[in-house]
């Protein structure tokens, strides 16, 4: 069975907006089902394109997705050229936050494809 790899994206500044935000949410639970879709999008990557676990969003920028896990998301990308799974941020799904935190997950694409 292929093992897909998985980096988690990291600022200029060397923050991880995908950890920092699991390792402070109170939400033990919601953490738990987060990080159990990390270890499935490694073992079964794009596979859960066909399942409610990952949809891609839309826009014009290609390969970004998100995982869903309860009312939890983790927005990824897949850089081709690398063959791997980047971890960009996440988020409790509001409306609202929804919005907000796919445009921040987006400068901090252009952040890693410029880098």
């Amino acid at each position: 069975m292929m093992t897909w790899r998985i980096e988690n994206y990291k600022t200029k500044d060397d923050n991880d907006p995908v950890e920092e935000w699991l390792s402070g949410l109170p939400d033990k639970k919601l953490v738990s089902v987060l990080r159990s879709k990390i270890t499935s999008l490694s073992k079964n990557g794009f596979q859960l394109l066909q399942t409610k676990a990952m949809k891609h969003i839309g826009g014009e920028d290609e390969n970004l997705y998100e995982l869903i896990g309860g009312a939890g998301r983790i927005t990824v990308y897949f850089d081709q050229a690398r063959r791997v799974f980047i971890l960009i941020n996440a988020f409790r799904k509001t409306r609202k936050k929804q919005t907000d935190k796919i445009s921040e997950a987006r400068r901090y694409l252009h952040d890693y494809l410029d880098r």
